[in-house]
C-alpha cells in the first residue's frame, strides 16, 4: 500500500513552532499544568516528606493536584507513586532537545531543579554503598512476597531509579547548556547522586529486574512495562546485553494488551530497530474491537479511537509518536532513517519529522526486490538556529556526514552514504 505521514518526530503534545524553534501552543497547557503541580507540590513535599522542592503523584486535575489519591487505603500498585515530577520534567526537556531556545532552556531548568531537589532527599543510601529509594513502587504492578502474597512496595523499582537519573542528567545538561555553576542541586546531582545509581539490573533469566528484589511476578503477561521506561521514552545509552534483556522482558510480557500498552510496546521495539515487533503491534493497534480478543485487549472502536477499554487518547497518541519512531530517531547524537519501519507497510512518503536540534526531515522509501525497505531519499532543513550545522544521517548500516545550512534544504540518495562499522 502506498503509505504517507505527516507527522513531527516527537510525542504529538510536544510539538516545536517550525518557525521560532519556541514551543507551538499546543503543547503550553501541559507545561502550564507542570508548573502548577510544581507551585503546589512545593507544600505536598514538604508536608508529607520533609523535603524540599516538589513532589507530585499518579492522579491530577486541572487545579494542579499533588498529593497520593486514597486517603491511605488505596493500592500503592498505583495509589502511590511520588515520581510524576522526574516523568513531566521529561516533557519540557524534550522541547529543547528538539530545538527551543535558551528562554525555554531556563524554564525547563527551574522547574527540573525543584524536582531534583526532592528527588535527592528521596534517595537513600544503601548497604552497597549505591542510592536507592524505599518505598518503592513500579506502576502497577505487584511482585510475589516469599510468603507468597502480593506486594506492590518494595526497594528501588527500576522505574523510580531510572526516572531519577533521567532527571538529574536533564537537570545538569540544562546547567551546562545556561552556563550556571554554582548550583547546590546540580553540584550533588552530578558529583554526589548520579555515579551512585545503579544501572537497570538484569536478572539471571535474561530479563530486566522491575525491583532490585528478585522476585517473581503474580501477573507475568501484566500491561505495564514501567520497569522499561529506560529504553523509551528515556534516552540513556543501551549496549548490547541490555538491550537484548529489554526484548526479552517485552517477548516475556507479550504483545496483547490494551491500546495505550500496545502503543508504548511498538515505540519499543522501534527502539530497538525491530521492524517485525512494530509490524506485529501495528496489526493488534488497528484491529476491530467489535470482535473482542477478551480481557483488557486492544483496538479500535468504529469512530477509530483506541480501546483501553473503554477508552484513553494515549492508544491514539501514542500510536503515531511510536511510527514517528520507527520513521526517523535522533537520540543517539546522529538521525537515523527508516530505523524500523515494517515492509509491510509498502512504498512510502514522510513529511516534517522532526529531529533533535531543530533539523526537519523529509523521506520517501520503497520496497526493493528482496522485500526490504529502501530509501529513495531524504530531504534535511533547519527551522531553528540548532537545527543547522553538520549532521550525521545513517541509514541501514551506512551513514553520511552532512552541513544542513540555514534556510536550505539539503537532499540525500542512497548514493551519498557510505557503510560505516559503527552500528
Amino acid at each position: 500500500m502506498e503509505f504517507e505521514l505527516h507527522h513531527q518526530h516527537q510525542p504529538a503534545d510536544e510539538l516545536l513552532d517550525g518557525r521560532s524553534g519556541e514551543p507551538a501552543r499546543a503543547a503550553e497547557p501541559l507545561f502550564d499544568l507542570v508548573e502548577a503541580l510544581a507551585d503546589r507540590g512545593r507544600r505536598t513535599a514538604a508536608d508529607l516528606y520533609g523535603a524540599p522542592g516538589w513532589v507530585a503523584h499518579h492522579n491530577s486535575d486541572i487545579w494542579g493536584y499533588t498529593l497520593p489519591v486514597g486517603h491511605g487505603e488505596h493500592d500503592p500498585a498505583w495509589a502511590f507513586w511520588p515520581m510524576a515530577g522526574p516523568w513531566l520534567v521529561r516533557h519540557l526537556w524534550e522541547q529543547v532537545a528538539f530545538g527551543a531556545d535558551d528562554g525555554f532552556a531556563r524554564r525547563a531548568f527551574e522547574v527540573g531543579r525543584e524536582a531534583a531537589a526532592f528527588c535527592l532527599h528521596w534517595l537513600q543510601e544503601m548497604p552497597d554503598g549505591g542510592l536507592g529509594t524505599y518505598p518503592s513502587t513500579s506502576p502497577e504492578n505487584r511482585f510475589r512476597t516469599p510468603d507468597g502474597r502480593e506486594g506492590s512496595a518494595g526497594i528501588s523499582s527500576t522505574c523510580d531509579i531510572a526516572l531519577i537519573g533521567d532527571l538529574l542528567t536533564i537537570v545538569t545538561d540544562l546547567a551546562e547548556r545556561l552556563g550556571i555553576n554554582d548550583d547546590d542541586v546540580v553540584a550533588a546531582a552530578r558529583s554526589r547522586a548520579l555515579p551512585r545509581l545503579p544501572a537497570p539490573p538484569i536478572r539471571t533469566d535474561g530479563l530486566v529486574g522491575e525491583w532490585a528484589m528478585d522476585v517473581s511476578y503474580p501477573e507475568p503477561l501484566h500491561r505495564h512495562i514501567s520497569h522499561l521506561v529506560f529504553c523509551y521514552p528515556g534516552t540513556r545509552p543501551i549496549d548490547r546485553d541490555l538491550a537484548g534483556a529489554v526484548s526479552a522482558s517485552l517477548d516475556a510480557r507479550g504483545d496483547e494488551s490494551t491500546g495505550w500498552s500496545l502503543a508504548w510496546k511498538m515505540a519499543m521495539r522501534a527502539r530497538l530497530g525491530q521492524p517485525e515487533g512494530v509490524e506485529s503491534l501495528i496489526r493488534l493497534a488497528l484491529r476491530s474491537k467489535e470482535a473482542d480478543a477478551g480481557g483488557q485487549s486492544g483496538g479500535l472502536y468504529a469512530n477509530y479511537l483506541a480501546a483501553h477499554p473503554p477508552f484513553q487518547i494515549d492508544g491514539n497518541l501514542g500510536f503515531t509518536a511510536a511510527l514517528a519512531e520507527a520513521l526517523l530517531q535522533s537520540h543517539r547524537d546522529r538521525i537515523d532513517l527508516l530505523p524500523a519501519l515494517p515492509a509491510a507497510l509498502g512504498p512510502g512518503q514522510a513529511r516534517g519529522l522532526l529531529a533533535r536540534g531543530g533539523t526537519v526531515v523529509d523521506v520517501d522509501w520503497e520496497i526493493d526486490d528482496d522485500g526490504r525497505v529502501a530509501l529513495s531519499r531524504a530531504r534535511l532543513r533547519a527551522t531553528a538556529p540548532a537545527g543547522a550545522g553538520n549532521r550525521r544521517v545513517c541509514f541501514a548500516g551506512a551513514g553520511v556526514s552532512v552541513d544542513v545550512p540555514a534556510g536550505a534544504p539539503v537532499t540525500l540518495t542512497p548514493a551519498d552514504f557510505v557503510p560505516t562499522v559503527a552500528g
